[in-house]
Order: C-alpha cells, then structure tokens, then sequence
C-alpha cells in the first residue's frame, strides 16, 4: 500500500461525550485510494466514526466505512463495480503501550492488535483505509463472466498438454 487517507483527530477532540462524524472522501482522495489499492476507480468514500475513551489513553472507535468502487474483472478484464458497506471497529491505544505487538510478536489467538494513538493524534484515515481494502474483493469478477478453458486449450479438456513444460514436450524426440 502506497499511503492512506490522511484523516486524523487530536485525542484532545475526544470529549467527555466522545466524538462522532461523518467524513466523505474529497475527489482527489477517492483517486489516491482507487491508485493505492490498484482499483479502475473509487467514485465515493465515506465514513462515519465514533470514537469514545475507554480508560486513560486508550479509546474504542466505531462506525461504518461505505464506499462505491471500480475494479478489472479477473476473466474479461471488463470493469465491475462493488458496493462496500463495513463496520468499523478498533481499539486505540497510545504506541507505547502497545510495545512489541506492533513489531509481530502477536498471536492471532490474542485477538486484534490494538491501532497506536502518535503524537496525540488518532489516525482514522489509516483506519479506514485499512478496513476497505480488507473489504473488496481481491478477485473481482462480472456475474455472468466464466473462463473457458477448452477455447484456451488448457485443462483437462483439452487433448493440448497443460503446464509450464507442455512447450517443451513438444522437443523431446518421439521413439
């Protein structure tokens, strides 16, 4: 991933209350977004986040990311258009607090590792970010599109020989 949203929030913003927003994506992020996650396009992003403090330092953050993207359908290469509509969920801790997990030493049995809260500021952008691309499908494909394999020649179907080295059976000497 080249960058992310670079949306963020003073924890200082983080009230008694808490902090609630809806926060759409401008033109230009929604083309940064579309090239970072190799997409044809994003034509809308939005997110809507609730962030309220859970002990000293630490905050819960909360909402739904929606997102309306372009990408290249995997067999015709046409483009497909997906509807994301996610929850939003992290725990945010401050980065020192978070130590050697942030570093890999984490087990998946140990549950999510908490997002670092540098310098006072809340990265939500990263957030995010990090929720839609987990979100799209790595391998968009149109509905009615399928691969055939016997017009390719390839496959079981096909009386051709298949593999990386079907080229060079054809230069073995027959008996």
């Amino acid at each position: 991933m080249a960058g992310f949203l670079d949306w963020s929030l003073k924890v200082d913003d983080v009230g008694p209350a808490g902090y609630a927003a809806k926060r759409p994506a401008s033109v230009e992020e929604c083309r940064q977004v579309a090239l970072d996650l190799d997409a044809v396009s994003v034509e809308r992003l939005s997110a809507d986040v609730t962030i309220r403090a859970v002990s000293t330092g630490r905050y819960r953050l909360s909402g739904r990311l929606e997102a309306l993207l372009t990408q290249t359908c995997v067999v015709t290469l046409e483009p497909v258009q997906s509807r994301i509509d996610e929850e939003l969920s992290a725990e945010l801790w401050p980065a020192e607090d978070i130590g050697p997990l942030a570093d890999g030493e984490h087990s998946v049995l140990e549950g999510d590792v908490p997002e670092p809260v540098e310098n006072g500021r809340i990265a939500i952008g990263r957030i995010v970010f990090e929720h839609l691309a987990a979100a799209i499908d790595p391998y968009p494909r149109k509905e009615d599109a399928s691969f055939d394999a016997e017009a390719l020649g390839v496959g079981e179907q096909s009386s051709k020989p298949a593999g990386p080295f079907a080229v060079l059976s054809k230069l073995k000497p027959t008996p």
